[in-house]
């Protein structure tokens, strides 16, 4: 295996002695918290760049929000936070009611625009922008919730490259798995199935005067309890009520069941760990085979211990469940 190696960059300066660093990147929220402890003396203030390489590859561009800096007997130390560039869309609000634009692309144009370090990203879409009537941008709404809400009302995710552009699209669909994971790569692992968060019905209300507030409901028949969940859709179109609907319960399914791995390592046969990925899956502790969805991905090293990758996988579609395949009995084993 080759050596991981980890490169940091903040302001102008680049950092030589990482004690610990962590990276989270996640499918369903751009935001991309790190931190790190570092063993010299930090330049960089509240606000600068952060860029972080791994294995010579960028996989955040970022803001710094804090420098804690420590001294204790024999121990001298600097402690760094942020986030990535999207994180910014949600400390950035609307200040003024103003008639939305029609598309996607329009309203990140627009809102865009004034944000430090994001107004030059790029964004891309994948998939239709139809022209949709809006309702009304509302003083306080965050710039990426409105952005997200415009995604989900064509069907799209949003979430950020490690580069800071931005992406509309859809999570990975059937395919040929990019990784595997098995027994020999594991580490560690965790299967979780939670329930209290979902819905036995979504309630979209569309949030518009002049065509009347009109109501569609979509049902979840797997919900344990009956819970409603409510929404305001703004416009007054069927389509985009639907599929503002449908993503809700999508995203409620897939959080429900999790499963978590751990490995050794930043990468696999010479690849970085990806969100929005498709991972072959053959493990016979919790018998599954299956091919699942990469969605969260957290880098950890530290110079005592290295480097090891967290893994949140679900399924790829919200109707699949984990499939079991017959576990394999060994010779000599009761179990």
């Amino acid at each position: 295996m080759r050596p991981e190696t980890v490169k940091i960059v903040l302001g102008d300066q680049e950092i030589i002695q990482c004690e610990d660093m962590t990276l989270a990147s996640d499918l369903y929220d751009p935001a991309g918290k790190w931190s790190m402890s570092l063993g010299e003396r930090v330049t960089a203030k509240s606000g600068a760049r952060c860029m972080i390489y791994i294995n010579g590859v960028l996989e955040l561009t970022g803001v710094v929000d804090s420098v804690e800096e420590t001294e204790s007997r024999g121990s001298h130390t600097w402690s760094v936070e942020g986030v990535s560039l999207a994180g910014l869309l949600g400390r950035s609000y609307l200040t003024k009611w103003t008639s939305p634009p029609t598309t996607l692309d329009a309203a990140a144009r627009r809102l865009l625009s004034e944000i430090p370090y994001v107004k030059s990203l790029k964004w891309k879409i994948e998939g239709d922008d139809p022209s949709k009537e809006h309702a009304k941008f509302d003083v306080g709404d965050t710039v990426h919730g409105v952005l997200n809400e415009f995604a989900q009302n064509r069907g799209l995710l949003f979430w950020a490259k490690p580069d800071g552009s931005l992406v509309f699209g859809k999570a990975a669909g059937k395919g040929e798995a990019d990784y595997f994971l098995d027994s020999s790569i594991i580490t560690t692992r965790r299967r979780r199935e939670d329930g209290s968060n979902l819905h036995s019905e979504v309630h979209i209300v569309s949030d518009s005067d002049e065509a009347g507030h009109q109501v569609y409901v979509a049902r979840n028949a797997s919900a344990p309890i009956r819970l409603p969940f409510a929404a305001a859709y703004n416009g007054h179109d069927n389509a985009g009520m639907r599929k503002q609907a449908a993503e809700y319960l999508r995203q409620e399914k897939l959080a429900a069941e999790q499963l978590n791995y751990s490995v050794s390592g930043f990468s696999l046969r010479g690849s970085n760990w990806q969100i929005n990925k498709r991972v072959l899956v053959d493990d016979e502790r919790f018998s599954i085979k299956d091919t699942l969805l990469l969605r969260t991905r957290t880098f950890r090293y530290s110079r005592k211990s290295g480097s090891t990758t967290d893994l949140v996988l679900t399924p790829i579609l919200a109707e699949d469940v984990f499939k079991a395949y017959p576990r394999k009995r060994k010779k000599g084993s009761d179990s």
